[in-house]
């Protein structure tokens, strides 16, 4: 199992391609924070990186359990395997995590593909390339080179790798993210609709860094609205009702995206989720039973409330 990793450059125009940006984040802190989420505890970066704008990224990390050092700072060579991880490098953090447990030396077979390998490496392969590593030289042909002199394993990661080298290359990117910000339990209407009318808000919510709980709240309070409306039985409230209620959805939808997108999934943010989606429903449905009351002018406005207990019980015994 390995536990540390190291920013590596495949070449001089990387070090420019690694600062770009791609969903809000610098590609290269985007790389250490897949790194953190894939199981890493700490990523050493070449000094040549070491920006104000990065060393502030790389302080504001989300991913608890990961640290980072320049390696003009901590220059020591491993003493065990160690993940070579070309800053410009993009690979989903299942694909990292494969790479951490291959036995070393291994090789992301989908990597090889963009130029930029990633790289399980053995104390002895990582010592060839070292000084070229904490120099911050170019390291594509001389891994290359390494790797074809001694028998290495290929390690399929069973996702997509990119490598990110100008700004056309970060955008399209960027989209590939977007577009696969959905989970295994989408319906069609989600995929259709919902995730695509919440995609704009995600983009807005990267930019101006808006968290995941935030965008919970919001659509919290545009449920608890659409609750509120259609407490009385007319056409007109019931309209507004169904239209609060459908971008409450949308809101519901980019809360999650942008959780995975800036990876700052919690606990806390997964129980707030359930908990608002709960208090949405359980209200709907008791105001549906005081508008079906008002409407037909008979006592039904418990059964309202029989229903919201159920939402609520199914809820907890769902979760």
């Amino acid at each position: 199992m390995i536990h540390e990793a190291v920013l590596y450059l495949p070449s001089h125009e990387d070090a420019r391609a690694a600062l770009l940006p791609v969903a809000g984040h610098a590609v290269a802190a985007r790389v250490v924070m897949a790194a953190g989420r894939a199981g890493i505890r700490h990523v050493r970066l070449p000094a040549v990186l070491r920006t104000p704008e990065l060393a502030r990224a790389l302080g504001r990390l989300p991913s608890p359990g990961v640290t980072t050092s320049w390696l003009d700072q901590d220059p020591r060579p491993p003493v065990a395997p160690i993940l070579l991880i070309p800053a410009t490098g993009l690979a989903p953090v299942i694909a990292l995590a494969r790479m951490r447990t291959a036995e070393a030396p291994a090789v992301l077979a989908e990597s090889r593909d963009e130029g930029a390998p990633l790289v399980a490496a053995d104390a002895a392969l990582a010592r060839a390339l070292w000084d070229a590593i904490v120099a911050g030289a170019s390291l594509g042909d001389a891994l290359d080179r390494e790797l074809k002199s001694r028998p290495v394993a290929r390690t399929l990661g069973g996702a997509w790798c990119a490598r990110v080298t100008s700004p056309p290359a970060a955008a399209g990117v960027e989209a590939r993210l977007f577009e696969e910000l959905g989970t295994a339990i989408d319906t069609r209407l989600d995929l259709l609709l919902h995730r695509r009318l919440a995609r704009p808000l995600t983009r807005a919510a990267v930019r101006f860094g808006v968290t995941p709980n935030q965008l919970t709240l919001l659509s919290l309070l545009l449920g608890l609205a659409a609750a509120w409306s259609l407490r009385t039985a007319s056409v007109e409230n019931a309209i507004a009702a169904l239209l609060l209620y459908a971008v409450a959805v949308i809101v519901d939808h980019a809360d999650g995206q942008v959780a995975r997108l800036t990876f700052t999934e919690s606990t806390f943010g997964e129980w707030l989720d359930v908990v608002a989606d709960t208090v949405v429903h359980a209200a709907l449905v008791a105001a549906m039973g005081v508008s079906a009351a008002e409407a037909s002018g008979r006592g039904v406005a418990s059964l309202g409330l029989v229903a919201a207990a159920g939402v609520v019980l199914s809820a907890a015994l769902a979760k």
